[in-house]
């Protein structure tokens, strides 16, 4: 999501990419850095190079055409911008018992998918 809080970009591909755009790195990228809540990397666009950060809260999918695997994400969203209907339809006790049984929030429910499973060998 080029609209999300902390994803830098230059620009012209910000105007061109109001809401999402598709990264990849394949050929030519240079510099990729990884820490626990963002990536930065450096691409070529139009013929110059233009370092792009993305949170890892803004990415909404993950593939690797090669192995013929899609992760879709659902973004998760902060109490204060939960939809007004999800608020109210789901007393706290309810939304503490999904997180324990592993719904993908943060916490000890939370799962860690295993990419390996994935690969074709």
């Amino acid at each position: 999501r080029t609209d999300h809080p902390g994803v830098s970009l230059p620009t012209f591909l910000r105007e061109r990419y109001p809401e999402e755009m598709t990264i990849a790195l394949q050929h030519q990228f240079w510099g990729l850095m990884v820490d626990e809540e963002a990536f930065s990397v450096t691409l070529a666009f139009e013929g110059s190079r233009h370092s792009v950060t993305v949170p890892f809260e803004a990415v909404v999918a993950f593939a690797d055409p090669v192995a013929e695997f899609t992760l879709q994400l659902k973004p998760i969203l902060p109490a204060e911008e939960e939809p007004l209907a999800a608020q109210e339809a789901e007393p706290e006790d309810a939304a503490g018992e999904d997180a324990a049984e592993g719904d993908g929030g943060e916490g000890e429910g939370a799962r860690v998918v295993d990419f390996e499973a994935f690969r074709k060998r």
